[in-house]
């Protein structure tokens, strides 16, 4: 049976991991630090094609979770290239140190108005407009209950590959051993939200992303997921690009 979610189910699904959860009170009324190198900044004007991925940059500093869906025509969260650093010295960099993080988000999507956040149980979550009630998204899809035990991020990002391609993924996952280890558990659920519950599980300033574009795969349907955590000195990153399975054809 086919099942999705818009953005009024999104508020009121009661299936959410058995894990202890990050309070919006205490999350949005957080404030963000700076950070030794300055910022976070966001840029304004935004570059149509590029994210500077601010709202993660607010996850690390807060120390919170967040999750970010960029714009269909972003090609790249974060990484700089020649072409881009030229352009980014154009912008100015506006800085979100000092607000909360509800403020901090409010100016993120004040400057890209492509975008709206909202709060998923306790997960401040940036995507833009059209997402939160496309019932064709991939990450509007809900899957079964999920029960994985003793995991680490790199394994649950792998089987949130599996359950977004509908394809077993087998052998050494690569990453697997670093960080903490956890358990998810819950009834059905959307990809987005194992994802918000992935990161509360893991704990700390983690975020998670989600692109249109992905170089590996000549597909248009084809995505971009990735996870970035910090152990208290090093950003790491966990990505894959994947085609997604059309919607009800999500197993866990």
């Amino acid at each position: 049976m086919k099942r999705v979610i818009v953005l009024a189910s999104l508020m009121s699904l009661g299936s959410i991991a058995a894990v202890v959860g990050q309070s919006p009170e205490s999350v949005l009324d957080r404030i963000v630090p700076e950070q030794p190198a300055g910022g976070p900044y966001a840029l304004s004007p935004p570059l149509p094609d590029w994210s500077d991925g601010a709202a993660l940059s607010v996850a690390r500093a807060a120390g919170i979770v967040v999750g970010f869906e960029a714009s269909p025509e972003v090609k790249e969260i974060g990484a700089i290239e020649n072409d881009i650093a030229t352009q980014i010295k154009s912008r100015q960099r506006v800085s979100l140190a000092g607000k909360t993080v509800r403020e901090a988000l409010d100016t993120v999507v004040a400057i890209d108005p492509r975008y709206r956040w909202s709060d998923v149980h306790g997960v401040p979550v940036v995507r833009p407009w059209a997402s939160w009630t496309d019932s064709k998204h991939p990450l509007n899809q809900v899957v079964p209950a999920i029960a994985w035990r003793e995991i680490d991020l790199a394994t649950a990002m792998t089987r949130v590959s599996a359950l977004v391609s509908g394809q077993q993924i087998s052998g050494t996952v690569p990453g697997s051993g670093r960080g903490p280890v956890f358990s998810i558990q819950t009834g059905p659920i959307a990809v987005m939200e194992l994802l918000n519950s992935i990161g509360l599980a893991h704990g700390g300033g983690i975020g998670w992303s989600m692109r249109h574009h992905c170089s590996s795969i000549a597909d248009p349907r084809a995505i971009y997921l990735e996870a970035l955590a910090s152990d208290g000195q090093q950003v790491w990153g966990l990505g894959s690009c994947h085609r997604p399975t059309g919607p009800g054809d999500l197993e866990p």
